[in-house]
């Protein structure tokens, strides 16, 4: 475990790896904008300012926003969720509507929420250590 409390995970063959946060878990190593802990959670690399990759909003037949996003299989000490917001103010829980697992050590979650009639709707990914 590091001295961050967030432990160190590595698994042999396999591409995506979760990279061991050592130190300050608020640290962007990379200057990409991103923090240690998202780019864990999310299977980035603190020192790679291309990985992780934009999250692509989408709406559904059913009339819901729909939001993939990338985890970290091996990250089981972190939470991570999705809000929306229609103002940048008041920030909105979505529900984790499924998980798809793939060869490369990702798990890609899905949210959604109901679909506004609002021309715009703000995303942001919340990840908390446990």
């Amino acid at each position: 475990q590091a001295e961050d409390g967030i432990r160190d995970h590595c698994v042999t063959g396999v591409q995506t790896c979760a990279l061991p946060i050592s130190g300050d878990p608020t640290a962007d190593a990379d200057g990409d904008g991103d923090s240690a802990l998202l780019e864990y959670a999310m299977a980035g690399d603190d020192h790679n300012p291309n990985v992780p990759g934009m999250l692509h909003p989408r709406v559904s037949a059913e009339g819901t926003v729909l939001v993939d996003v990338p985890r970290n299989a091996v990250a089981d000490d972190v939470e991570l969720w999705v809000e929306a917001s229609p103002d940048l103010v008041t920030w909105t829980r979505m529900s984790r509507r499924g998980l798809a697992s793939g060869d490369d050590g990702q798990v890609r979650e899905t949210w959604e929420t109901p679909f506004t009639e609002r021309i715009t709707m703000f995303v942001r990914v919340v990840v908390r250590g446990l």
